[in-house]
């Protein structure tokens, strides 16, 4: 209850307001750490890893401001399967429709001797189309545009003492799109933008994130992180 998601104008597919909030106040984390977005930015739900979830976690209000002003309406925080304690888990989905669309994500968790690892994987793409048609759209790619996208998360723990935990994680994501205007604007001589960015119909993004750390529970009442 109070939590919506919608798609906005400005790119973003999925973004979250909580208790009525603009999504700017939403803060988004991935086993309690940054994952999508940028700072002063609105997190998207389409960063997330979400075929490797085991739960996630709604706090809303002031336990958001822990976050700082960016979680001032509330935070999702997804908490990704932990290793099973012997063999291997995993599995993989995906999907083709119209327009190129191309979709494969997988997940596998297992045991490397003392070492518990998690790993994901998602390949994510789809083509432009023709405008020209009874829709009526105030912008998008052509029909040989292409948005394509990648994403690799994986988790390390490893508990060398019965009451101590350490932990790695590690992500990557890229995102391509070519972009082909529906009516070629003219070539203006002397105009700054294009001067800027002589190819305006190509946009690249790529981010890495990694976060290292550990948990040792002092005693039944004392846990240090």
């Amino acid at each position: 209850t109070g939590v919506r998601t919608q798609s906005r104008v400005q790119g973003e597919e999925a973004v979250v307001s909580i208790e009525g909030l603009p999504p700017e106040y939403t803060r988004i984390l991935v086993n309690g750490q940054r994952y999508s977005g940028s700072v002063g930015g609105v997190d998207d739900l389409r960063d997330v890893p979400t075929h490797a979830l085991d739960l996630v976690e709604v706090r809303r209000g002031t336990q958001g401001i822990r976050q700082g002003g960016e979680g001032a309406g509330g935070v999702l925080n997804f908490v990704t399967r932990r290793p099973p304690d012997e063999g291997v888990h995993g599995k993989f989905d995906g999907g083709l429709g119209d327009y190129g669309k191309i979709l494969a994500q997988g997940a596998s968790e297992f045991m490397a001797g003392p070492v518990g690892i998690t790993f994901s994987a998602v390949h994510d793409q789809i083509d432009g189309f023709d405008p020209r048609g009874d829709a009526v759209f105030a912008t998008g790619g052509g029909k040989d545009s292409r948005r394509t996208s990648h994403d690799l998360y994986g988790t390390a723990s490893w508990s060398p003492f019965e009451k101590l935990e350490t932990h790695s994680r590690l992500g990557w994501r890229r995102e391509d799109e070519n972009f082909v205007e529906f009516f070629d604007a003219p070539w203006v001589p002397g105009d700054p933008y294009r001067e800027k960015h002589p190819d305006p119909g190509r946009r690249d993004s790529e981010r890495w994130t990694t976060t290292n750390g550990f948990a040792w529970s002092i005693s039944e009442a004392t846990r240090f992180t």
